[in-house]
């Protein structure tokens, strides 16, 4: 009978144990899939250490690049699965992205643009390949 008491216990911790949260976080270069607005980031390029989020935003019509541009960055917090990101053009707030990781390479969430840049929001999907 013992055979049958060892997978029974290894039956039930398994169905006891919760799915993992995406291992890699939301290091990695994540693409619009979704979203209306013409300002909207494009592609974000996130690295994230333990609850700091830090990176790079690319947005059309900004290249960050050329000389005179100024660079387009991001910063926030990550506690799994919610991310926090304030999005700046150079030192001025372009506006706050708030959202969930759905998935190991899914993220979803509302960009609040700032006053500067018409106020209002937008649900914005991002993947990463």
């Amino acid at each position: 009978m013992r055979p049958v008491h060892g997978l029974a216990i290894l039956v039930a911790a398994a169905a006891c144990t919760q799915p993992e949260s995406p291992s890699r976080g939301l290091t990695g270069t994540w693409t619009l899939e979704r979203g209306q607005r013409a300002l909207e980031p494009q592609t974000l390029r996130l690295r994230q250490v333990g609850g700091t989020i830090s990176g790079t935003v690319a947005i059309p019509g900004l290249d960050p690049v050329s000389p005179g541009q100024p660079v387009v960055s991001v910063s926030g917090s990550y506690a799994s699965p919610t991310a926090s990101m304030d999005i700046r053009i150079g030192t001025s707030i372009a506006g706050h992205y708030a959202a969930t990781l759905d998935s190991a390479n899914h993220l979803t969430g509302v960009f609040t643009f700032s006053a500067a840049l018409g106020g209002g929001s937008d649900t914005l999907v991002y993947d990463r390949p």
